[in-house]
């Protein structure tokens, strides 16, 4: 999990409005040598991808969290010098005046990572402390404010990210603490910090929480970096067939899973994960048509997915695609 703790952990005009319509994402058929029972039922399912950038994009942006009212968060810019990153979220329908900022108090940068159903955003910002830039972990709950830093992410190197938001006022995320990073469960109310420790995990990030407080991740486990599911304080390892490495990064109510895989040739695709809890799991590959490499960061009740992709000229451009699923087939 290196790649993928340090993606996340460094990562601290009008819209562009494209929509296409690709063919049927590849499904991809498990075998039962990598399961502990025959293939799972699969289901033909359609996209609908639409190309939504903010109206300052330049050649980065990312969409990052969707919610049940069909509203995105999202940031913007490189990092770089001269390209700070800035957060906002957006409302349908998609047009530039529905754009909003997000821009911590006093932050030099703020990232903004995901949203819930009752106006509260939250995400991660930086800023200088003492001589030093240091993260922090941010809620926006309708104009109020607060920050957080994991006890264990103290120091000039530290850094502590918000992720994944529920409801209930639950958050997820991942603090670093030198060479180590590890995932946790925050009470936004009471900011009480609980670690979240995978079995076998060297370093763990979580991404996504859903209602009923299930939470998905990634991890590096035996050198390799897989997904977790933590349900009912129950952890389950779950890995992309034949895929270099898995991350987890969304989960719905219904544990409706997306994330992003890499596949042996080092390329980059979205997944869609259904039935994780029992035996028999299915997988779907999403990929932007648009797109040479695609990643799938958020989910809704109505079937809506965002992400992200990197076109042939190497911008990232952020999507949102709408599912149509036909009958099931077997």
């Amino acid at each position: 999990m290196e790649r993928g703790a340090r993606r996340l952990l460094a990562v601290a005009g009008a819209a562009a409005l494209a929509a296409c319509s690709g063919p049927a994402p590849a499904l991809v058929p498990v075998s039962p040598s990598l399961l502990p029972s025959s293939a799972p039922l699969r289901a033909a399912t359609r996209f609908k991808f639409t190309t939504l950038d903010d109206p300052y994009y330049t050649s980065f942006n990312r969409l990052t969290g969707i919610n049940n009212e069909h509203r995105i968060a999202g940031y913007y810019g490189r990092g770089g010098a001269g390209e700070p990153r800035e957060g906002y979220h957006i409302y349908p329908p998609y047009r530039p005046r529905n754009y909003f900022k997000i821009e911590f108090p006093g932050a030099t940068q703020t990232i903004a990572t995901s949203l819930n159903n009752r106006k509260t955003l939250a995400g991660y910002y930086i800023a200088r402390q003492g001589g030093a830039r240091v993260t922090f972990g941010f809620v926006d709950s309708r104009g109020i404010w607060s920050s957080y830093q994991d006890p264990q992410a103290r120091g000039k190197t530290s850094a502590t990210l918000i992720l994944g938001l529920n409801d209930a006022g639950t958050a997820v995320g991942a603090a670093r603490a030198g060479p180590k990073t590890y995932a946790f469960k925050l009470d936004v109310g009471t900011g009480k910090f609980e670690a979240i420790v995978p079995p076998g995990a060297a370093n763990a990030v979580a991404a996504g929480i859903n209602g009923d407080g299930d939470v998905v991740g990634y991890m590096t486990k035996r050198g390799t970096t897989v997904g977790f599911l933590r349900k009912d304080g129950q952890y389950r390892d779950l890995t992309f067939p034949h895929a270099r490495s898995t991350e987890l990064l969304g989960i719905t109510t219904y544990d409706r899973i997306v994330g992003s895989f890499i596949d042996r040739l080092g390329v980059t695709h979205g997944l869609l994960l259904t039935h994780p809890s029992f035996k028999t799991i299915a997988w779907q590959r999403i990929d932007d048509p648009n797109g040479t490499q695609t990643t799938v960061t958020g989910i809704n009740l109505h079937g809506e997915i965002v992400g992200w992709f990197i076109d042939p000229r190497g911008n990232t451009h952020g999507f949102v695609a709408t599912e149509h699923t036909a009958s099931p087939s077997y």
